[in-house]
């Protein structure tokens, strides 16, 4: 019993000398690793958002750095916070920003005009601190930059980002479980940070590293098909997203600020999935009968006959469920059966079955819940809200593009609901007190003021500019509709006559599209994709006269145009004018031997003037890139049996 309690004893007294260690450093000012690092990743280096400056009347302010205009709203405030001023910084990604347009509609610029007739003339700065891009790891950083710019709010929407850079997490996937424990303890520490800083520890050299500004895997890439499927990426990516958002809870409460989180809401109704691939295997024997089920779904839907399309979708979702495009195509066809509870489920599933997921993924609304609760931080469900206002006018709760212009941007109608519910949040958690009266007529009359105020130039080109991100991302449909909403604020705009000719080309109405490129083309002869598309389009017609012209032009202004030299190449070859597509189709393969279309149609234009030596020579090259081209080795094999050898 005495070794015992000696044992004890020494406990006791090693733990009240820790106890006070912890202490004295806290006074002196030592932060845990936890509160100033991130353990996932590390930053090259930091840009500060905000720089020092005066303004015109020679007043000291802060300003948003000019570097940083690419990503953030241009934003200033005092430095010096004057008395009884309240002061929120609004944290997050291009929903905070207010993408596609810009601060004045979003959710803080709306907050702005709310929040003082709310609170009854009281003093208030809401600074928008939404980047572009950025996700919740940055978004942490951001908030330490800003825990010492006196804040007294921090409002959270984050969460869309999250899959955006590309990152590994191999080195704490690999670790045992308990170490990690153990390392995320002695994080908590001042103790180990004072140590650390003694003994000056290198960083972890297996830790990954990003550029001080955002480098998405779409920008340079081909687009969404840049994305593999990746489970393992995925947990580690919420789990990451869970410890950012304790650890902004942490930066604001260190700061003296109250956050607030907000749960993220997207599109599940009016956004398709941006890839889906199988998960079928293929060798697996359902992978044929999935195909067959697929091939079947979609010819339905084209056919408008939604109880076709949702059996078959069903089947397919059937024998693969983590299909994105399955489970969204049962959505829409059990939607348009007036099935709407069940369509849920499957427009949720496809957004979580996203191979490129740029929506935020379910588990993550629930991570904001459980971190929101857990911490007994207000929080705003903004999916919620719109759940509820879609169920009491359709029926049931899946928001589309009544609430949002793209795959995650709320209308400006849903910018200013989310900052009513904001300002409601914020009255029941006791941070203002709301001043009710008369309030629903100062309600109207501020939402009067802004939209007012809206430059309806700058409204159309945002929306032009998003259509044109969601024509890239091959969202045909998306593009047009918002092209059409453009158009209400932009006349002769030729960006909007070639996204809406694309889509008219896709549906199959030729003649549609047509005008809506020789409209692109009036505006700016010098777009040569219009003019390309025009030549396209003109050959899809029967029109290769008028093709040839269109494509020798779109030549003259690009000699290295490559599409449209083989588009050209095409239509010379159905015109009988043999010899120039030969000539084409060479040049289109002097820039790219692996050209197999080109080569395959050069072996075809050689067939077709009699030489068959050099048309079987080039369907063996094809071959040779491709061993299942069925359509070159059906060729070759009619030319050996015309020759009579198989040399």
């Amino acid at each position: 019993m005495k070794t015992s309690r000696k044992i004890a004893f020494g406990c006791i007294v090693w733990l009240i000398f820790f106890l006070a260690l912890e202490g004295a450093l806290k006074v002196l000012g030592v932060e845990a690793r936890i509160d100033r690092e991130d353990p996932y990743v590390g930053f090259a280096s930091h840009i500060p958002l905000f720089v020092e400056a005066t303004d015109d009347s020679g007043e000291r302010i802060w300003q948003t750095a000019d570097n940083k205009r690419r990503f953030f709203n241009y934003q200033s405030f005092s430095a010096t916070k004057k008395s009884g001023t309240r002061r929120v910084f609004c944290l997050g990604g291009s929903t905070t920003y207010g993408r596609p347009y810009s601060d004045a509609t979003s959710f803080c610029g709306w907050l702005r005009a709310f929040l003082p007739e709310g609170t009854g003339g009281a003093p208030w700065e809401i600074i928008n601190a939404g980047g572009i891009s950025y996700a919740s790891y940055r978004v942490a950083a951001l908030a330490q930059e800003l825990a010492r710019q006196q804040p007294d709010y921090f409002v959270v929407y984050t969460g869309h980002n999250e899959f955006l850079e590309e990152r590994t997490y191999a080195e704490l996937r690999d670790r045992n479980p308990a170490l990690k424990r153990m390392d995320s303890l002695l994080r908590s520490t001042r103790i180990d940070a004072a140590l650390r800083g003694v003994l000056k520890s290198e960083p972890n050299p297996a830790q990954p590293v990003l550029q001080a500004e955002v480098s998405a895997v779409l920008d340079g890439s081909v687009g969404p098909s840049a994305y593999e499927r990746d489970d393992l990426l995925r947990d580690r990516v919420l789990e990451h997203y869970r410890f950012n958002l304790e650890r902004i809870i942490r930066i604001a409460r260190r700061a003296g600020a109250e956050p607030l989180l907000i749960v993220p809401a997207s599109n599940l109704r009016g956004c398709s999935p941006f890839r889906s691939t199988p998960s079928l295997a293929d060798d697996d024997p359902d992978r044929a009968a999935w195909r067959d089920s697929m091939q079947t779904a979609r010819a339905a839907l084209e056919a408008g006959d939604s109880l076709g399309a949702q059996r078959a979708f069903s089947q397919a979702v059937a024998l693969d469920p983590r299909h994105a495009e399955s489970q969204y195509g049962l959505g829409q066809s059990l939607l348009s059966l007036g099935d709407g509870s069940g369509a849920e489920a499957h427009l949720r599933r496809a957004r979580d079955e996203d191979v490129c997921p740029l929506r935020a993924l379910s588990p993550m609304a629930k991570i904001v819940r459980e971190v929101a609760d857990r911490e007994q931080v207000p929080v705003v469900d903004f999916e919620a809200v719109l759940e509820a206002r879609v169920m009491s006018e359709q029926g049931h709760r899946a928001a589309g593009e009544d609430w949002f212009l793209d795959h995650v941007h709320p209308t400006i109608e849903g910018h200013r609901i989310l900052a009513l519910e904001i300002l409601d949040a914020m009255s029941r958690a006791g941070w203002i007190d709301f001043q009710a009266s008369g309030w629903a007529q100062r309600e109207s009359d501020i939402t009067e003021q802004v939209m007012d105020r809206i430059d309806r130039r700058a409204h159309g080109i945002a929306l032009r500019n998003l259509a044109k991100v969601l024509s890239w991302a091959g969202k045909s449909d998306d593009a047009a509709r918002l092209a059409h909403k453009a158009t209400d604020y932009l006349e002769g705009d030729s960006n909007l006559d070639f996204i809406l000719g694309a889509h008219a080309a896709e549906a199959g109405d030729l003649e549609q599209a047509l005008a809506h490129y020789r409209r692109a083309l009036a505006h700016d002869p010098d777009y040569l994709k219009a003019r390309n598309n025009l030549g396209t389009t003109l050959a899809s017609l029967g029109r290769d006269a008028e093709a040839v012209d269109a494509y020798v032009r779109v030549l003259e202004g690009d000699p290295l145009h490559s599409g449209a030299r083989f588009n050209l190449a095409n239509s010379l070859r159905r015109l009988g004018r043999l010899e120039e597509a030969i000539a084409g189709y060479r040049e289109v393969l002097q820039e790219d031997p692996e050209d197999s279309d080109a080569r395959f149609n050069l072996a075809l234009s050689y067939r077709e003037t009699r030489a068959p030596g050099l048309a079987a020579a080039e369907f063996r090259k094809v071959l040779r890139t491709d061993p299942d081209d069925d359509a070159a080795r059906r060729a070759l094999e009619e030319i050996e049996n015309e020759r009579g050898d198989s040399s």
